[in-house]
């Protein structure tokens, strides 16, 4: 198993911030802070917005729990709960990362000589016409970090274009990723 390799510099405290524009923790009374007035307007802010958290959170209590006795019912009557809510997360997310997961996985099964690989065919890369294969291939390149020249496709046709386009998702989606991380 491969080791990171460790930094050589030293890592370097920052020195704590000096009080800020805006900050008011030396105003007010002994205690410090701000003067009354303004935490009474924050009380009355924050008193408003939990009553209007505790009112959502009762509701969404009830709704829940419709919810579970819609699945208990649907369990009642032999259906497969799990695999009903396991199809229901699938099916929210982007099917292209889906079948490359699945993909995958038949990938490790097919390496691990599991009968799992073979089975339904459920792990088998589906058999998907040329530019919808050819954007697929280039959504996992892109994904991956790849490079555009890893495009099997020759420049100007229909599949370079669909490549292209699925490459740029990926990128897209790498570029995305890291704004919310």
């Amino acid at each position: 198993m491969a080791e990171r390799a460790k930094s050589s510099t030293s890592k370097k405290r920052k020195a704590p911030k000096a009080n800020g524009k805006g900050h008011n923790s030396g105003l007010g009374l002994p205690g410090g802070g701000p003067p009354d007035e303004v935490k009474l307007r924050w009380l009355a802010k924050v008193n408003t917005a939990e009553a209007a958290y505790d009112k959502s959170a009762e509701a969404t209590k009830k709704l829940k729990s419709q919810l579970s006795n819609v699945y208990a019912g649907a369990k009642d009557d032999g259906c497969d709960v799990d695999a009903l809510k396991q199809a229901r997360r699938l099916n929210k997310r982007a099917h292209a990362d889906v079948a490359a997961e699945y993909s995958a996985t038949g990938d490790w099964l097919r390496l691990m000589k599991s009968p799992l690989s073979e089975q339904l065919e459920l792990f088998r890369t589906p058999d998907w016409p040329e530019p919808v294969n050819a954007n697929l291939q280039g959504y996992r390149i892109g994904r991956a970090g790849g490079s555009i020249y890893e495009c099997a496709y020759q420049l100007g046709t229909e599949a370079f274009a669909s490549w292209r386009v699925g490459y740029d998702l990926g990128q897209e989606e790498n570029r995305e990723s890291l704004r919310n991380a």
